[in-house]
């Protein structure tokens, strides 16, 4: 009962949100249209979807720092420098360290998913081999919008993720 309200009105909420990120941009009549147009369609619906969280985002941002609580906040939908774009960035300068997670090589991304749908059956590794160009449309969007910005890093997430994490925590 529960998952149906939620879906009901979270939907209603934000629009798409009941679909993947890669999905998101997939208008009517997608797969017929050229590539540059899919592309922009799929980077336009990825932002659609991150808006509503960003929003979020900066309120238990504001609340953090009233509360001069320390959080941590992660998630595909935080697009890399939108806080630096507002006046939070100002507020919270020498407190905020945001970096972007890469996977560089493609094939090694790919076998992510093995390890996704070995931990999740649930989530068949077919619908994101299927749709891994506009995964990686989004992941390239994001990694070149976090290069951008001097303060925000990236990091490549190829190797193991105690690389990957001791990497993070050498930045502060």
């Amino acid at each position: 009962y529960y998952k149906r309200i939620y879906k009901k009105y979270s939907i209603q909420i934000i629009p798409n949100f009941d679909k993947s990120t890669y999905q998101a941009g997939q208008t009517k009549n997608y797969y017929k249209k050229p590539e540059e147009v899919k592309k922009a369609e799929i980077i336009r619906g990825f932002k659609n979807q991150c808006e509503p969280i960003y929003i979020a985002t900066k309120g238990i941002i504001k609340r953090a720092i009233n509360e001069n609580t320390p959080i941590i906040i992660e998630g595909v939908h935080l697009i890399p420098g939108k806080v630096h774009d507002n006046e939070l960035y100002q507020i919270c300068l020498n407190n905020l360290f945001e970096y972007a997670i890469s996977i560089e090589d493609e094939e090694i991304h790919k076998k992510r998913f093995i390890k996704r749908q070995n931990d999740s059956p649930e989530r068949t590794i077919k619908k994101y081999l299927d749709n891994f160009k506009e995964i990686r449309q989004i992941h390239d969007y994001i990694i070149e919008r976090a290069k951008r910005y001097k303060k925000i890093k990236v990091v490549d997430n190829s190797q193991n993720i105690k690389d990957t994490l001791n990497e993070i925590i050498s930045f502060f």
